[in-house]
């Protein structure tokens, strides 16, 4: 289950509409908000939770301390005090780099309507909207390679997901090596969100949430030792708010 809860505002009235009008509405937005460069301020962060849940460790369970270690060390990770505290500030008229899609013109690549899993949109009165759309899983999605214009994944065509090419040449090189062998895993992006509230006069983003939720299931020996992880869930959390067009 998707532990992302969105504020609720109990003035939203939901009106019905496909999920292409949706979706054309997303395009819209994101592909003008790239054009026009606005300023904005962006906080992310990942989260691997321990509970039960949402960490199923059939073999090895003691040594998961080990290897969250190693991806510390690996600066994969930023937690969500850390990016509150430091936000990025991006000034009116700035490079767009690494404002969804990552590294790319656009801001949004997906076509298919068959990717999504769900829609939604809410009307917020005073001009101001709110759309929702969720991603069928999909597993070990690639993103966008810079300046492409097509993408190799559905998540990869609205999202940034990790590399898993990145990923293994993180894991064979260095530290990781050096501790853990015979690695094999495999990466599902499973309820995907993507969430915008604009003003529908000027098609102006007002804020913008990101939400990837990725099921991670490896096998590896570890120091001589055998870790099977039947599920450890990695949550991807990216708000960006205070637009200035």
């Amino acid at each position: 289950p998707n532990t992302n809860k969105t504020e609720d505002n109990s003035k939203a009235t939901t009106n019905t509409k496909t999920d292409k009008e949706v979706l054309d509405i997303y395009t819209t937005l994101m592909n003008k908000a790239k054009k026009d460069k606005p300023g904005y301020k962006k906080v992310e962060y990942q989260e691997l939770p321990s509970d039960a849940q949402n960490r199923v460790i059939t073999e090895g369970s003691n040594l998961v301390g080990t290897l969250l270690d190693l991806v510390d060390q690996l600066d994969l990770m930023t937690s969500k005090e850390t990016a509150e505290a430091d936000p990025e500030i991006v000034e009116k008229g700035s490079d767009m780099r690494w404002f969804p899609v990552y590294k790319c013109e656009k801001g949004c690549y997906l076509t298919d309507v068959n990717a999504i899993e769900s829609t939604n949109y809410e009307d917020l009165g005073n001009g101001k909207a709110r759309i929702t759309i969720e991603l069928k899983d999909e597993q070990n999605p690639e993103p966008m390679a810079e300046g492409a214009t097509s993408s190799p994944s559905n998540v990869g065509a609205m999202f940034s997901p990790l590399s898993k090419a990145d990923i293994d040449n993180t894991l064979n090189g260095g530290v990781v090596s050096a501790v853990v062998k015979d690695i094999t895993y495999s990466l599902t992006y499973h309820d995907c969100k993507a969430i915008v509230e604009y003003d529908t006069k000027t098609n102006e983003i007002i804020k913008l949430e990101q939400y990837m939720n990725v099921a991670i299931k490896a096998d590896a020996k570890v120091i001589l030792s055998k870790i099977n992880i039947e599920k450890q869930e990695l949550f991807n959390t990216m708000i960006i708010t205070d637009f200035k067009y």
